[in-house]
């Protein structure tokens, strides 16, 4: 959602004071662990995680430096009954499944991203969900576009 956010030049919306954290997987290493699963005489429950907590602030300062756009965020009262602090142990998918993330935070983030602007320069952004934003920004949503894309053809 910040992504789509960043690109819409909406301002991002936080819920509480950011601080709480969750464990962030990249998509494919997710499918990689099913595939794995596949393969594997196992069954059962298996937690497919990183093992890192990273807060919600963290996670907006590292896709602010990823995507080139400055913009503070807003921030809205505390979600009622949001858990406070999540990381997963993916322990048993290590040895069931030789499972492993491959992915980091940053790369994800950036691939992430990079998805997000190929959409968006398609035209296929439009409609997309934004529940839990608001919008209202600093400079204009075309201005922003136009420097992100002219930072993304000089790369």
């Amino acid at each position: 959602i910040f992504c789509e956010r960043f690109l819409s030049g909406a301002t991002a919306v936080i819920f509480g004071d950011g601080e709480q954290t969750r464990d962030y997987v990249f998509v494919e290493d997710v499918a990689r662990a099913n595939v794995a699963a596949l393969g594997k005489a196992v069954c059962g429950v298996f937690n497919i995680g990183t093992g890192v907590e990273t807060s919600v602030n963290q996670l907006y300062r590292m896709l602010s430096e990823v995507s080139g756009i400055r913009r503070a965020p807003s921030f809205a009262p505390a979600r009622q009954g949001e858990q406070r602090r999540s990381a997963i142990s993916s322990a048993r998918a290590a040895v069931a499944l030789d499972w492993h993330p491959q992915v980091d935070l940053c790369e994800g983030l950036q691939r992430t991203f990079q998805y997000y602007l190929s959409q968006e320069r398609r035209g296929e952004l439009a409609g997309a969900r934004t529940s839990g934003l608001s919008s209202s920004l600093g400079e204009s949503s075309s201005a922003g576009k136009r420097r992100l894309r002219s930072r993304s053809r000089s790369r």
